[in-house]
């Protein structure tokens, strides 16, 4: 429960509530993912957490800035939605359009009515439109009331579901329950290598858009290769290690971080080595994460994909250079080396699963990979629990008192943990 306004202050004595409620030790969080909110980045700052804001948050302002950089996108989108929102507030007008798929011989669909605050779901519905643009455009003919798009409004909403069907892509991805917070940078440099590519230049009518789109890139990421949690994750993935980074200047300078990292935490060996069995039994027990493999099937109406700018990084004749020069622990190095210059692995694997298979061969790499492989990459895990609390919150449980829902929302997202073995 969390009564009154939801400053940064009242968000920090939250916190400190809830950390003293589970006997957590604030130094042992690696780090909190949250929204972009004043208040939350106030809260978390007061309460002294280290913090990061959502991924998919960041991307959901960067296409709605883009969007309404271009007049004719934004209006096309307008457009759009009232003609689905008089489908959606119409039984009559739904069943019409399904007597015309069927009188067309197509298979019945219905018009999806977005929601603004999710971004992808205005694609879906652009989406549905284009698909079934024939039964909408002989349905507005008998309907005068309703203004229908024009042929330029179609070309363009088509170049924009072309445009964004990558982000669209990377959304899914990222909202993976099992998605990390290693995947951030090199989704970055992926969706920067696709907005520059010959392909979308080709593209009808969406140029401003798409600097709109680079430049809110590079505005809200300025940083991230500035940061440990970000760059160190990703050098650890074996997926991606040092292929993803802007330069190899910067790419060698996480490499002697990540061998400082590796000194700082061997000096407390000793204090790790009572917990190494109970620590690589809860390695080992991690779900093996379902990567969403359909993502490159969901681009059946392209032929140009996110994961044709992946190949661009990982081709076979780049190579990950080793560290020279740092020869002050002999082991460290030779485990680094080892580790760079094993290649890298698909981009569907499970990399905590890999580093489980591969934690005897690199025993100072694997206590980084224990904190850096932690995070999500974005706050969708937490915001899903509103909607699964509102499974239990139901008006035949109208005496339910909040310390009783929480315990059972706690049951509901953690039993499958232990496969329902209670």
């Amino acid at each position: 429960k969390f009564a009154g306004s939801h400053t940064g202050l009242a968000i920090a004595d939250k916190l400190e509530t809830l950390t003293n409620g589970w006997a957590i030790d604030k130094q042992k969080i690696h780090l909190l993912m949250r929204d972009s909110g004043a208040n939350m980045v106030r809260g978390c700052k007061d309460a002294g957490i280290n913090s990061e804001g959502c991924f998919i948050h960041k991307l959901q302002l960067i296409i709605n800035d883009s969007s309404q950089s271009q007049r004719t996108v934004s209006d096309m989108i307008s457009t759009a939605r009232r003609i689905a929102t008089h489908f959606n507030h119409s039984s009559l007008a739904c069943s019409k359009l399904i007597e015309i798929q069927q009188e067309l011989n197509m298979e019945r669909k219905k018009i999806i009515q977005d929601v603004q605050t999710r971004w992808n779901s205005t694609f879906y519905m652009l989406e549905r439109l284009l698909h079934l643009r024939r039964c909408v455009t002989i349905y507005l003919t008998e309907n005068s009331s309703l203004t229908n798009l024009t042929n330029n409004q179609w070309d363009l909403l088509q170049s924009v579901l072309e445009l964004l069907r990558p982000f669209e892509e990377v959304t899914k991805l990222m909202s993976n329950t099992e998605s990390i917070i290693s995947e951030v940078i090199p989704t970055i440099a992926i969706l920067k290598r696709y907005l520059l590519s010959h392909k979308i230049e080709q593209l009808y009518g969406v140029g401003t858009m798409k600097e709109s789109l680079v430049t809110g890139i590079n505005k809200r990421f300025s940083d991230v290769e500035s940061k440990n949690y970000y760059t160190i994750s990703t050098i650890l993935d074996p997926r991606y290690k040092t292929y993803f980074f802007s330069s190899n200047l910067i790419s060698d300078e996480i490499k002697k971080v990540v061998l400082g990292k590796i000194k700082d935490t061997c000096s407390t060996t000793d204090e790790a080595e009572t917990r190494e069995d109970e620590d690589d039994e809860s390695l080992a027990a991690i779900q093996k994460r379902a990567r969403i493999n359909e993502t490159t099937d969901s681009s059946t109406n392209s032929t140009f994909t996110l994961w044709n700018c992946y190949n661009d990084f990982v081709t076979p004749s780049t190579s990950a250079s080793s560290i020279s020069g740092l020869k002050n622990d002999i082991l460290h190095q030779l485990e680094l080396d080892t580790y760079y210059g094993m290649p890298i692995i698909d981009k569907k694997a499970d990399p905590v699963e890999w580093w489980s298979r591969h934690r005897e061969k690199f025993p100072d790499l694997i206590n980084l990979v224990r904190q850096f492989l932690s995070s999500p990459a974005t706050s969708v895990h937490s915001e899903r629990l509103f909607s699964e609390i509102g499974n239990i919150y139901v008006d035949n449980r109208s005496r339910l008192n909040s310390e009783n829902a929480e315990k059972l929302l706690f049951i509901h997202h953690n039993l499958n943990k232990i496969n329902y073995e209670y």
